[in-house]
């Protein structure tokens, strides 16, 4: 039996949509509301495979998500100002200098190891941005990152809560 390189596509992305559904879930979110981590051109065809799982994603990792329009690049770029409680509290805890030196280690471009897209995290007063340039091939390494992010911040405005 042979594949064609659309059908190993879609193969390959839809074991990355899995990946994200399992880190979601290890990190304790209820996946059970998301639909269609299979790609396949049956139930819709798009050339930004997994892009609709990322974004779901991101709704469960932060309480407001704005994408912004960045039609006007000159490339293919993604961009999200992210908003949650978690973020706001460990901007008003901290200045946005402290706390960009505590992230800073987390505050880096990370890069698609199967392609030439990278995620680039601001944070800023409004929220932490996030870039997306050129398509990623595959989105699990990006969310993998976000949780732990997430995950940090969480840890810092706890641990100021309990002084």
């Amino acid at each position: 039996m042979y594949f064609s390189q659309e059908d190993v596509d879609f193969i390959q992305n839809s074991l990355d949509n899995l990946h994200i559904l399992k880190l979601l879930h290890d990190d304790g979110f209820d996946i059970s509301t998301i639909e269609h981590w299979i790609e396949d051109s049956a139930y819709h065809y798009t050339r930004d495979y997994g892009y609709s799982l990322f974004y779901s994603t991101l709704d469960f990792l932060f309480t407001g998500v704005t994408e912004e329009d960045c039609s006007g690049s000159q490339y293919n770029m993604y961009k999200f100002v992210l908003q949650d409680d978690t973020i706001q509290k460990c901007i008003n805890i901290y200045s946005l200098p402290e706390l960009q030196k505590k992230l800073q280690s987390y505050l880096v471009t990370q890069y698609d190891p199967f392609g030439g897209a990278e995620l680039i995290l601001t944070l800023k007063e409004d929220g932490l941005i996030i870039e997306i340039h050129d398509i990623p091939y595959l989105y699990h390494t990006f969310v993998k990152h976000l949780i732990q992010l997430k995950k940090v911040m969480e840890s810092l405005s706890h641990s100021q809560e309990r002084k």
